[in-house]
C-alpha cells in the first residue's frame, strides 16, 4: 500500500465524514487534521519498512 496510499486514505475518510455525517464541503480542518497525520506518521512508518527489510 504505501505511504502515500495510506495519506489519500486518510482524506478520503476525512472527506466523507464531512461531507456525509458533518454535512461540510470544501478544504476543512479534519482533512488537514488527516494529512498532517499521515506526514507525522511518516517517520515511524519508514521505519517499519526498513525493519521489515532487514528481517527479509
Amino acid at each position: 500500500m504505501g505511504f502515500a496510499g495510506f495519506a489519500q486514505l486518510s482524506l478520503i475518510g476525512a472527506r466523507h465524514i464531512d461531507t456525509e455525517i458533518l454535512g461540510r464541503a470544501g478544504f476543512t480542518p479534519l482533512q488537514q487534521v488527516a494529512g498532517s497525520l499521515s506526514l507525522a506518521l511518516l517517520t515511524p512508518y519508514g521505519e517499519l519498512v526498513k525493519f521489515l527489510g532487514h528481517e527479509l
